[in-house]
């Protein structure tokens, strides 16, 4: 490639430009537009750990975890629940539905928001006692965001204040382990 820089991916003829995340590669090349689908490496994503880092909100994982792999992030009642990656908010409910006698799978989280992801992960945090004003399905948020407020609803009500936060991909969660290991080494 001619270039004018000691680089030979930049010179007058060969320029790049990214739109937005996940969004094809496009290439300006000898004037004319050209979209690339071969992935050019990158960079990994920026992950925050899910609750906000000050002093009155230590915090600590739960020794055990009832019937499916995710991990309970203990720590003080109203500390912010950070997006721990950049993504795309998926489903929120504000709105507590859990009841003790019928016990359904679908409303133990109470209120609740979860994200997919830049990673395609999807990340998931309930026992909220409130979703973050703005925060709607379809919402584009940055890592570090506060999504919402750790809280005991759902089927927490009557336990410690923590925040539940599972890591799913492609339908399978992942196991507690992984999922503590996916934000706990960003710490």
């Amino acid at each position: 490639f001619p270039s004018h820089d000691s680089r030979p991916w930049v010179g007058d003829t060969f320029h790049m430009a990214i739109a937005r995340i996940n969004a094809p590669l496009t290439l300006l090349v000898a004037g004319a537009l050209v979209a690339c689908t071969a992935p050019f490496a990158h960079a990994e994503p920026v992950r925050v750990f899910p609750i906000e880092a000050t002093k009155g909100c230590a915090v600590t994982f739960a020794r055990f975890h009832h019937d499916y792999p995710a991990t309970d992030i203990l720590t003080k009642k109203g500390c912010a629940f950070l997006a721990p990656i950049d993504g795309v908010v998926n489903e929120v409910s504000r709105r507590d539905r859990w009841s003790g006698k019928s016990n359904h799978g679908a409303d133990r989280g109470g209120l609740f928001v979860s994200i997919i992801g830049v990673d395609g992960v999807r990340y998931y945090g309930s026992h909220l006692m409130e979703v973050a004003e703005g925060i709607d399905a379809g919402v584009e948020v940055r890592a570090g965001e506060v999504l919402g407020k750790v809280g005991t609803t759902g089927s927490a009500r009557g336990t410690s204040p923590h925040l539940h936060f599972g890591c799913i991909v492609t339908g399978k969660q992942i196991g507690r382990a992984s999922c503590r290991e996916r934000v706990c080494r960003y710490v």
